[in-house]
């Protein structure tokens, strides 16, 4: 197997995963009307073989809180990309806001990125408070 660089043709789903960067609506510099690009962009992605579109809950503020795991459920429930050789898979990260503590916060929260996102492969913890206020992961781990 060449492991020199990606190769030249592929069968989707058969070939090495490559990751590459993306847009899409996070902390910084989203404007709504990049919307219709990025739906395009989430397409192509899917025409190409890509299935697996990482998210999280904390991607976007304020009135826009969970926007990009609202772009993925629109573009799924518009049948973007309906003829892709792979179902769509979609992994969010849920952020450790201070008022989440229980597992039940946890749990409504990770149903809440689900109905946004047309549904979820995944759902993880998005980065570990233990440096910065640990009782937070005690708290948690004893839930």
């Amino acid at each position: 197997m060449e492991t020199d660089g990606p190769p030249s043709t592929h069968q989707p789903g058969t070939t090495p995963l490559s990751l590459h960067p993306s847009t899409s609506p996070t902390h910084s510099q989203y404007d709504e009307a990049e919307d219709a690009a990025l739906g395009d962009a989430y397409a192509a992605a899917l025409a190409a073989g890509l299935n697996l579109f990482d998210s999280g809950d904390s991607y976007g503020t304020g009135r826009l809180s969970g926007r990009s795991e609202s772009l993925l459920g629109q573009f799924r429930a518009e049948g973007r990309g309906a003829r892709a050789p792979l179902p769509v898979a979609v992994a969010t990260k849920i952020a450790p806001y201070p008022w989440r503590l229980t597992s039940g916060q946890w749990l409504a929260a990770a149903r809440a990125s689900a109905e946004r996102a047309g549904g979820l492969a995944l759902a993880q913890l998005h980065w570990s408070t233990s440096t910065y206020a640990p009782w937070q992961v005690n708290e948690r781990m004893e839930r």
